[in-house]
C-alpha cells in the first residue's frame, strides 16, 4: 500500500483532527517536533517518519509527532472531563455528556466510507 493510500485510511498519520493553531479552543501548547528519520516513497512526493509514523507530502519534513488514536482518545477524554469538572459539573453528568458526544460522532462517522473519515473530521468536527 502506498503512503497516500495509508493516510486515506489512517488520517491520524497526517495529524488530522488535531487542533491546528492557537485560535482553536482545543489547542494545547505541548506540540513537540519529532526528531525521527523520514523515508521517501519512490516515485511519489510522499514520505513517512520511521519514528512516529507521521506521513507527509511536503518537501519540508519537519513535523509534529503523530498521535496514535489510542493515545488521542485517552487525551481527549481527559481534556473533556477536565473542562467539565472545571465548570463544576458533577462527574456522572460529565461522563454522560462525554458518552453522548462520542456516540453521536461515531454514529455519523460510520455513514461515510473508511477512506473519507479524515475528510469527514476536517469538514465537520475540527475548528478552522
Amino acid at each position: 500500500m502506498s503512503v497516500q493510500e495509508t493516510v486515506s485510511k489512517e488520517p491520524w498519520r497526517l495529524r488530522q483532527g488535531q487542533p491546528a493553531n492557537i485560535l482553536d479552543p482545543a489547542w494545547q501548547s505541548q506540540e513537540a517536533l519529532c526528531d525521527g528519520e523520514v523515508d521517501w516513497e519512490g516515485g511519489s512526493r510522499w514520505w513517512f517518519c520511521k519514528k512516529c509514523g507521521y506521513c507527509g507530502s511536503a518537501t519540508v519534513t519537519s513535523h509534529s509527532i503523530a498521535v496514535h488514536p489510542v493515545d488521542d482518545v485517552t487525551a481527549a477524554i481527559q481534556f473533556f472531563m477536565n473542562k467539565r469538572l472545571e465548570e463544576g459539573l458533577d462527574f456522572e453528568l460529565a461522563k454522560n455528556q462525554l458518552l453522548f458526544v462520542a456516540a453521536a460522532a461515531i454514529r455519523y462517522a460510520a455513514t461515510v466510507p473508511s477512506s473519507q473519515v479524515g475528510q469527514y473530521v476536517r469538514d465537520h468536527l475540527v475548528v478552522r
